[in-house]
């Protein structure tokens, strides 16, 4: 279903498949998540689109139910896809419309900064990283299931050996 699901995502975002990671970033409905660690993570796009190349990667935002009435976390997406949309070496962003379960099942990788689902991630083998303004001690990364990321040279890192990072629940 992963590769159906994948080919969906992108041919409905005229997005031609050249074997690009999916990241799909789960988002929050809190104050916090949208003033502090949701511009934190596009400023690491933003910085790491300038050191390294982001090119091969597709961002999903998946909304959390809740923040949908307000967009806000959609709308700071959409502004920064549009203001990097021309920058060679920037991600493609695309906003899901899809379920949880979906983005989960296209995901290449998982970013977050809190999420209940985050156990759901790491059982179903996805290589996760929450992403902010700071580490929030989660069970992920209370258990060392997760790195946490809050400065672009980790961020860069992560990204570039994603697979290393696919937990194996024992």
């Amino acid at each position: 279903e992963k590769l159906i699901l994948r080919e969906k995502l992108l041919q409905k975002n005229d997005i031609e498949d050249t074997g690009q990671k999916v990241l799909v970033y789960f988002g929050g409905n809190n104050e916090e998540y949208f003033s502090k660690a949701l511009p934190a993570f596009l400023s690491l796009l933003e910085q790491g689109s300038g050191q390294s190349d982001f090119s091969n990667l597709v961002i999903v935002l998946q909304q959390h139910p809740g923040a949908k009435a307000r967009n806000t976390d959609r709308n700071l997406f959409e502004d920064w896809a549009s203001k990097y949309r021309q920058t060679p070496q920037a991600p493609r962003i695309i906003i899901s419309d899809s379920n949880s379960d979906d983005a989960q099942a296209v995901a290449d990788g998982a970013l977050y900064y809190q999420t209940s689902m985050g156990p759901q991630f790491v059982l179903a083998g996805i290589p996760t990283i929450q992403v902010g303004h700071e580490t929030y001690e989660d069970i992920l990364v209370r258990n060392k299931l997760s790195p946490s990321v809050t400065r672009v040279d980790q961020f860069i890192e992560l990204i570039a050996d994603l697979n290393q990072h696919k937990n194996k629940v024992q």
